[in-house]
Parts: structure tokens; sequence; C-alpha cells
């Protein structure tokens, strides 16, 4: 879902990003409509509109299991939002766990929107690794 925001349209350009709820289901599971209880909840929350483009927030460089790598977190404003993507690190660095985390510090508290549609605490920070995404909503 982070990721459609982060490409989205603007509001006065024609649509080209769409976003596919199935695009990232349980391989296992049999249900064709698991995107109800996995996406469309979180979907249905009222980012607003784009306020500008994507830009990069953060950038550096860590290692974590043995892996050595340069890292990008790409943020986009919204209305009631802030997106933030860091995409995968490099070919070679494929531990996503916590050890890949990079601490984000955000610019006022914010609550997380969580895949289900409910949401975190106040948060001032947050921990993002590798190939992994979040949308923040402003309080």
């Amino acid at each position: 879902l982070a990721s459609y925001y982060i490409l989205k349209e603007s509001p006065t350009d024609s649509g080209t990003v769409y976003f596919d709820p199935n695009l990232c289901i349980n391989t296992s599971s049999s249900n064709p409509m698991d995107f109800i209880n996995e996406w469309l909840p979180a979907y249905e929350v009222n980012v607003g509109q784009p306020i500008g483009d994507s830009y990069v927030y953060e950038q550096g460089s860590g290692s974590s299991v043995g892996c050595v790598y340069d890292y990008k977190i790409f943020a986009r404003e919204y209305d009631n939002a802030l997106v933030l993507v860091r995409p995968r690190d490099g070919w070679a660095c494929t531990n996503y766990g916590d050890a890949s985390g990079v601490g984000v510090t955000l610019p006022s508290p914010m609550i997380m929107l969580k895949a289900d549609g409910t949401f975190s605490f106040p948060l001032s920070s947050v921990k993002i690794r590798n190939a992994e995404a979040v949308v923040l909503l402003k309080i």
C-alpha cells in the first residue's frame, strides 16, 4: 500500500499507477478475497491527496549479517499522512529482519497505519527494515 502511495499520480495527472490488493496475498491462501482482511481496511483510511512528489527522506550505509549496503528511504507527503518506503538495499542483501532496521526520526509525532486498518500509539521515530515501508498519519 505504501509503495502505491509513493507512486500515486497527483490530483491533476492522469492515472497511471494502480493498487492491486491481491499482489502480496499469502500464497498459501485458498480464499481469493483475503485482501479484504489484509489490505482493504488500511486502504479505506483517508490519507488525503499528495502534496508533492516523492523525495529522498534519509540515506546512509550500514552492515547486517555479512552484507554491507547503502540505503535510501523515500518519502511522500499527503494531506493527512507521510509515506516512507525503503526499497531493497541490493541484490546481495537478503536480510529483512530487525538487524537490517534503520531508525528514522519523524518530523512530528505520528501514528502508524497497520495493514489491518488499526493504528499504533503516537511515535516520534520508526525503525524501517530492508525492503519495508510505512504509512504514518498526522495527529
